[in-house]
This record gives structure tokens, sequence and C-alpha cells, in this order.
């Protein structure tokens, strides 16, 4: 588990890092572009308290999306948290490790 003051950060990072510059950093063969719209999408339609939540819960609230980012919300979380670990920008919690 991420502390919550982690993912406040990866909010902001994503919210304010453009996002052509994101996805060169984040997109690969395993976190697809999907993946990315996908997370980005929760990044900038959500409160920094409900994407919290939703990180923590691997959750979505409800909205719109398209049938590849349907496809892909089961996994959307924990790719993405690995991608952002790899990256520094994630780090275990003591309480967790």
């Amino acid at each position: 588990m991420y502390s919550n003051e982690d993912v406040a950060s990866v909010y902001g990072f994503l919210n304010n890092t453009p996002e052509g510059s994101l996805r060169k950093m984040l997109v690969d063969k395993e976190f697809t572009e999907v993946h990315f719209r996908l997370m980005m999408k929760m990044a900038k339609n959500s409160s920094e308290a409900d994407f919290i939540e939703a990180f923590q819960n691997e959750s979505f609230p409800k909205f719109s999306m398209s049938a590849n980012e349907l496809k892909v919300k089961e996994k959307v979380w924990d790719l993405g948290k690995r991608k952002l670990a790899s990256m520094g920008l994630l780090n275990l919690s003591q309480s967790a490790a």
C-alpha cells in the first residue's frame, strides 16, 4: 500500500506535467496508450481526494469509458502503480513493507 501523501504527489505530477511528456515516460508495451488515457481521465476529472480513494482501492467513479478503456480497467491501477514505482514516484509505505 502507498501512503496518501505519495498518491497525492502522483496526482499533482499527472495534473501538472504536460501530457506529451507523461506519454513518453509512461507508455510502453505493457502500460499502453489506452491504460495511459484511462489513468489521465481519472487524474484530470477527479478531485485529489477522489483520485487517492480510487488509487488506493483500485476502483473507478462512474464516468464514461470507451470500449477499449473498459477492456483494460481491471489492470490499469496495478500496471500504473508498477510503472510509477519503477520511475521512483511511489514507494511502499513502511507499514505495508
